[in-house]
């Protein structure tokens, strides 16, 4: 969580309340290999914060895997979507 709160505040400095409200909300969660996250065409209903590991976004055409990006400490991929609340697309 700590990582989190200060990567948020090297952009802009939160309250002691907006802190507190973050802490409160926000769950760590870990996963596998090659475990997805969100599937295309599905609302994304979480914002992920990579702490360790990379997350690999990618589509599948005739059976081969296309490497689209990868995202390392970070706001995780999907967040205006998440924002917006669309569905996933590649």
């Amino acid at each position: 969580m700590e990582e989190l709160i200060q990567i948020i505040n090297s952009f802009e400095r939160l309250d002691l309340e907006t802190e507190l409200a973050i802490r409160k909300s926000f769950v760590e969660e870990t996963f596998k290999k090659s475990e997805l996250i969100i599937e295309e065409d599905k609302i994304c209903d979480k914002i992920y914060f990579i702490k360790m590991g990379a997350v690999r976004r990618f589509c599948i055409s005739i059976q081969v895997k296309f490497h689209l990006y990868f995202f390392f400490l970070a706001l995780g991929p999907f967040f205006s979507r998440f924002i917006k609340q669309v569905p996933a697309s590649v």
